[in-house]
């Protein structure tokens, strides 16, 4: 995606699942800091499982597969000569 909208790609990587606070469910407020993880386990066992798995994929393939939930990417445009 990035070369497609001519960027070069610099640095690629697996990033930490973003965990989704689920106060609304319990106290119908949204507050901007994270819930603790006994309020939501089964999706931040399972968002953390693939942040793990993607690890190993990327160790043993050599590149990220399809289990990554987040991604992290810096790159840069390209030199331009004139």
């Amino acid at each position: 995606m990035l070369e497609t909208a001519g960027m070069v790609p610099l640095f690629v990587s697996v990033a930490r699942p973003v965990q989704i606070p689920v106060w609304h469910e319990y106290v119908g407020q949204n507050f901007q800091y994270p819930s603790p993880w006994v309020l939501d386990w089964k999706r931040h066992l399972g968002r953390t499982a693939f942040y793990w798995l993607a690890r190993l994929e990327r160790s043993v393939r050599g590149d990220i597969g399809y289990c990554a939930p987040n991604l992290v990417a810096i790159a840069r445009e390209p030199e331009r000569r004139g």
